[in-house]
Parts: structure tokens; sequence; C-alpha cells
């Protein structure tokens, strides 16, 4: 539910469980699919959602640099 409110160009789905906030991620590990947060969090990004991650994180550095 909360997934329909958050705005769609801050907030990405990476696993059927997980939703982050793009402006949180601090460091990002194509190779192995994961990303780390601020806190030092590290995120694995599931294959069936690499695709959008990587599609909405490039919008959102192109509007953010």
């Amino acid at each position: 539910d909360a997934e329909e409110i958050l705005p769609t160009e801050l907030f990405v789905r990476i696993h059927n469980r997980i939703i982050v906030n793009m402006a949180h991620i601090t460091e990002l590990e194509c190779t192995h699919a994961s990303l780390k947060v601020t806190g030092g969090e590290e995120l694995g990004i599931s294959r069936t959602r690499k695709h959008d991650f990587e599609t909405a994180y490039d919008q959102y550095i192109r509007k953010n640099s």
C-alpha cells in the first residue's frame, strides 16, 4: 500500500519486500546487484527488479546531478 503513495521519482522497489529512497543510496555495485544506503546497510537487488531499478536510478541521477 505504501508504494502507491510514495513518489516514483524518488522511491523504487529493489526486492519483493524492499523499497528504497534513491536519495539515500551511497554506493552501487552493479556486478553483484547490490547497493549500500545511508548507515552502511547493504541491500540486494533482485534479478526481476534489476532492470526497473537501473532505469529509475538513471532517471533520478539525471534529474538530480
